[in-house]
């Protein structure tokens, strides 16, 4: 027995130590069947490693946990402005004094293979902009091999960096984590060739969410002599602090103070509206795209239109495109954005080289702060029947060049002309990714795409609510009420309330204009005081009439002798009712007619009774 008590403390020991969910099912599942008996003779012993057992339990069901890291108050242009995250880097393990070796900096989000930061030597021969979003020189000169070269062809950015292990800080302000020996490349060289030809050093570094589709194979392969470099979120799920190599994304907008969202590890489910598509990897089928209208009328002349994704032959078609962070714009076949420009007040700019925003036409300003959107539609999600449009309203297409691009700012829209090079895609960037939620899990190689919300009524979307994601997920579980979208952009918009009804196809109907504001947008009399005219005319010809017809009978009985009437009165009466059958039906016809279109102030009978008067005058004049 004695030996017994040994080996049971010796269970209870590895179990609180390693925390293993195997060995805790296989504790419980002896202490509860033939084992018993036994375990009855230590009861004391048992209560207190079956309390340790537990309390060393729960750091291990709440450490693999989402991370949901920190965006920065500072937003960056000169082609957005675009929302950064913060994070901090520098030092190792054996730093006696982390933070202190730790410096801050802004980074945007994406990037491949590693995540690349800025140093003052790459800086040096720029101006000031060059590293605003902060600067990193390694304190190590033991880099890591392979340092790797980025040239990214939508938007024309140009790095060469080398590759040093490093210390990571990284959370929001209700948790941060620090992660070591993570490969990081500082930026050796740095530049970025605008459309127009000006070459200039990008304001911040990228952020790598994962060694990109091309080495998904290789994604989780934590060697470091392997050919996959760390990525901060491969480092923590090696580390086992997240749940997956995975992550949920939302930039938000930066124009509209509405942060961005990242969970490491996880997705935020109020920064998605299902239905959701999903592909192996990063390509997706883009079936076409559209102009429409939330709610209201629409402010273009046409209603909405469709059709508007052309290819390079000029022909409506579907595309392959990737959804990616790293370039800024839609980046698309020139044919596209020409079909956009025909519906749309915007034009090429022949000295700056984008599509600008025509912002003296009188419909620019009702379209971009209308419910009117861009639809980019998808294939459904395996096992769905549905297509999935993303709506990316207008305003968050109405964005801004500033300096080093122009001399002063302009509003352009982010449709960007692509010459695709062999082996590319075409790219859904930063522009698309304000209006779009994009997740991924590397180890099950799932790409989803989702309707965002828009800002909402405290700029958090449809509120924060963070979820874990499992290392084997496929599927995601968001709200599919449609009128979400609607509601989170509704301090955000005005919908033009027109008289006529929208030619809108959108699901939302509508609004009925009101008795108010119709009367308001009507001028002239009321119905009341029209009915009261003709009323007042009507007895005036009446009295006028019954003067007269006494008249002639006062004169005609002067002039002729008194003579039996029987025949007259006779003819008289057959002529009344007559007359007063056919106002019997003009009354029925007038108690069928909606309320509102009778006349009340009318008396029903009053000229029906008092109106024989042409047959008589036609009977005097015959004598």
């Amino acid at each position: 027995m004695a030996q017994y008590n040994q080996v049971s403390a010796l269970l209870y020991f590895q179990i609180a130590s390693r925390s293993g969910a195997f060995l805790i099912s296989l504790f419980l599942l002896l202490s509860n069947t033939k084992h018993r008996a036994m375990f009855q003779v230590f009861r004391p012993w048992h209560k207190v490693a079956s309390t340790l057992t537990l309390f060393c339990a729960v750091p291990f069901s709440t450490a693999q946990q989402y991370l949901a890291v920190n965006w920065s108050s500072t937003t960056y242009g000169p082609d957005g402005p675009w929302n950064a995250i913060t994070i901090k880097v520098g030092g190792n393990q054996n730093s006696s004094n982390i933070a202190a070796e730790q410096v801050s900096v802004d980074l945007l989000v994406g990037s491949y293979y590693a995540s690349y930061i800025p140093s003052s030597s790459a800086c040096r021969p720029y101006g000031p902009q060059c590293g605003t979003g902060g600067e990193w020189d390694p304190d190590t000169s033991v880099p890591s091999s392979s340092p790797p070269n980025i040239w990214d062809a939508p938007s024309a950015i140009n790095i060469t960096g080398t590759v040093y292990p490093a210390a990571v800080t990284i959370g929001s302000a209700e948790k941060q984590q620090t992660v070591y020996d993570v490969d990081l490349a500082t930026i050796n060289t740095f530049s970025v060739e605008y459309p127009n030809q000006k070459t200039a050093a990008p304001e911040l570094g990228f952020f790598a969410l994962n060694s990109g589709n091309d080495q998904n194979a290789q994604a989780l392969n934590y060697n470091k002599d392997g050919v996959d470099p760390w990525i901060v979120a491969g480092a923590l799920y090696n580390q086992s602090i997240i749940p997956s190599y995975s992550y949920g994304l939302q930039i938000g907008s930066a124009a509209l103070g509405y942060g961005g969202s990242l969970i490491l590890g996880g997705y935020d489910k109020g920064r998605a509206i299902g239905p959701y598509t999903s592909y192996a990897g990063y390509s997706a089928t883009l079936l076409d795209i559209s102009i429409n209208v939330e709610t209201g009328s629409s402010p273009f002349t046409f209603g909405n239109a469709s059709g508007l994704l052309i290819n390079t032959l000029g022909q409506p078609d579907s595309l392959i495109v990737k959804a990616d962070p790293m370039p800024p714009g839609l980046h698309l076949p020139a044919q596209t954005c020409s079909a956009l420009a025909e519906k749309l007040p915007i034009y090429f700019d022949q000295a700056t080289q984008y599509y600008l925003w025509n912002t003296s036409d009188p419909s620019y300003e009702k379209i971009i702060n209308s419910p009117a959107y861009l639809g980019f539609h998808f294939t459904p999600a395996p096992g769905d029947n549905a297509n999935v449009t993303i709506k990316v309203p207008f305003k968050l297409l109405n964005l801004t060049l500033t300096s080093p691009v122009v001399s002063s700012s302009v509003q352009y829209f982010p449709c960007m002309p692509f010459d695709i090079p062999r082996g590319d895609q075409w790219r859904l960037g930063r522009a698309f990714l304000q209006g779009a939620f994009l997740g991924y899990n590397t180890q099950t190689n799932t790409m989803w795409l989702a309707q965002a919300p828009g800002p909402g009524a405290s700029n958090q979307g449809l509120g924060y609510e963070p979820q874990n994601m499992s290392n084997s997920a496929t599927t995601l579980d968001l709200s599919n009420d449609q009128t979400l979208f609607a509601q989170s952009w509704a301090n955000h918009w005005t919908p033009l309330n027109d008289s006529k009804p929208s030619s809108s196809n959108s699901t939302s109907t509508s609004p009925i204009t009101t008795s108010a504001s119709f009367n308001k947008s009507h001028t002239g009399l009321s119905g009341g005081a029209i009915a009261g005219i003709v009323v007042g005319v009507i007895a005036g010809v009446v009295i006028i009439v019954a003067v007269i017809i006494i008249y002639l009978l006062t004169r005609r009985r002067k002039q002729q002798p008194f003579q039996p009437v029987s025949q007259q009165s006779s003819e008289v009466s057959s002529s009344m009712q007559h007359k007063e059958g056919h106002a019997s039906e003009r009354d029925a016809y007038a108690a069928e007619l909606p309320y509102d279109h009778q006349i009340q102030e009318m008396p029903p009978h009053a000229i029906s009774k008092e109106l024989p008067v042409p047959e008589e005058t036609h009977e005097l004049d015959s004598t």
